[in-house]
């Protein structure tokens, strides 16, 4: 386990039963141990270890290839590896490319702590998210936005710009309260529909209640997917 004073430094959301109940039935088998604990006390979002996955589905994902008694939690890019929990509650490392992990001898808790991200000090914080829907159903996305986020006095769509790719984006200016922001639309003749999307930071204070308001939008059949960038300074700015 972490020490409380060690979780002082990091932004922990804890996940309630329900929340672990959905990532255990998306990932389609028990959640070790260890791993319960980390979502009981961690929870996601969280800037506590980056290389662990911040919500259900890259958690059931990385299921989807791992034999029916490990449990995968964590990847790592450098290595072209995953780590998983293994039967007997120890680290196997499967690398590509190998036929059979290696058992590293290492704990859930070992991994976490020698991974564990910088701590931001005293840096003001949001969760850093982009809202994504394919759909064309333009009027629904800015109906849902608009009660989420209090959006007001939207202009209409405007052109932006073309990419060298043929990618065409318009941008609907609007106010928010904390002060003028917009969304963006995106068409392209290879896609079956235009794709809208909102860059959103979420002040800690407000991200349980703005989880539940995810959780609205995926049942609204817009096409819905929340984009996590993760927990990162207030003023840091995401082009999307």
């Amino acid at each position: 386990m972490l020490s409380s004073d060690t979780l002082s430094n990091y932004v922990s959301t804890p996940l309630s039963d329900a929340e672990i109940a959905a990532v255990e039935q998306a990932c389609g088998r028990a959640l070790p141990d260890d791993v319960r604990a980390w979502l009981e006390t961690v929870g996601s979002p969280q800037n506590v270890c980056y290389r662990l996955p911040e919500n259900a589905d890259r958690f059931a994902t990385m299921q989807q290839s791992m034999p029916g008694d490990t449990f995968a939690f964590a990847t790592d890019d450098d290595l072209d590896a995953v780590f998983a929990v293994g039967p007997q509650n120890t680290v196997l490392q499967f690398t590509y490319g190998q036929e059979q992990p290696v058992d590293t001898g290492t704990t859930f808790w070992d991994y976490v702590n020698r991974n564990l991200a910088e701590p931001f000090g005293d840096i003001e914080l949001a969760w850093h998210t982009q809202l994504s829907f394919s759909t064309d159903r333009e009027d629904e996305v800015i109906a849902l936005l608009s009660r989420a986020f209090s959006l007001t006095d939207f202009e209409g769509w405007a052109y932006i710009d073309t990419s060298p790719a043929d990618v065409v984006t318009h941008h609907n200016n609007c106010t928010s309260p904390h002060g003028s922001t917009f969304v963006s639309r995106q068409t392209y003749h290879g896609w079956s529909t235009p794709i809208c999307y909102f860059n959103y930071k979420i002040l800690l204070d407000d991200i349980r209640s703005l989880k539940s308001t995810f959780r609205h939008f995926d049942g609204a059949s817009v096409g819905f997917k929340l984009i996590d960038y993760g927990i990162l300074p207030f003023d840091i700015e995401n082009d999307g």
